[in-house]
């Protein structure tokens, strides 16, 4: 499971990086649609982001309260 981790979290970085140069390259290079794919790279690291923050929250409490419940019995 600790190596799962690991490699997801390594796969994000990547993922999150190529957004990011992504991002930097359609901002500097002009063609045809650098707009549409700056904003797509905006939105996607923004709501990815928030996407993972709310997914880590729920699965912590949600956690928490089974720990809880089990106590409890």
């Amino acid at each position: 499971m600790k190596n799962m981790k690991r490699f997801l979290a390594i796969l994000g970085i990547v993922f999150f990086l190529g957004l990011y140069i992504l991002a930097l390259v359609a901002a500097l290079v002009d063609f045809p649609y650098h707009k549409a794919i700056l904003q797509a790279c905006i939105f996607s690291i923004f709501y990815i982001t928030l996407f993972i923050a709310l997914f880590k929250a729920v699965y912590s409490f949600l956690k928490k309260k089974n720990e809880n419940k089990n106590e409890a019995e």
